[in-house]
């Protein structure tokens, strides 16, 4: 849900008519749409003029006491890990096992990562189910 106009896209998608090129909003408009339709949104930034896409949708992921929450999940499909963050980890209250990986993002950061956890998760539109081994962000 957008927090500008309260429409059915990504904040991050809103643009408001006549500020951006014509071929933008057609492009911005298409993403909105496929929002609407297919429960996936497509965030953009510009690093040095460099367009990036990142793609998210919603997963139903399994809580502790068994019942699906709907959760917004980052497709990135550059990434080699799964990962989750301290807080929808504690808000799911899944348990939590400890680790010690260093992982390696931008620009060479190394993170040492503390806990990874099993998550049961469910598509919203087909009948697919996968647990996935996903680390924990803090």
């Amino acid at each position: 849900m957008c927090k500008i106009c309260n429409k059915k896209h990504n904040t991050l998608l809103h643009h408001e008519k006549g500020t951006e090129n014509g071929n933008s909003n057609i492009e911005a408009d298409r993403s909105k749409e496929t929002s609407i339709t297919n429960n996936l949104s497509v965030n953009c930034g510009v690093i040095d003029s460099k367009q990036v896409m990142l793609s998210t949708a919603i997963v139903k992921i399994k809580d502790k006491h068994g019942h699906f929450q709907n959760c917004r999940a980052l497709l990135d499909c550059g990434s080699e890990g799964s990962f989750i963050t301290k807080e929808l980890c504690d808000k799911l209250g899944l348990i939590k096992e400890g680790i010690s990986v260093n992982v390696m993002g931008i620009n060479q950061n190394v993170s040492t990562i503390k806990h990874r956890v099993a998550l049961e998760i469910e598509s919203m539109q087909f009948p697919y189910k996968s647990t996935i081994s996903c680390f924990v962000l803090t």
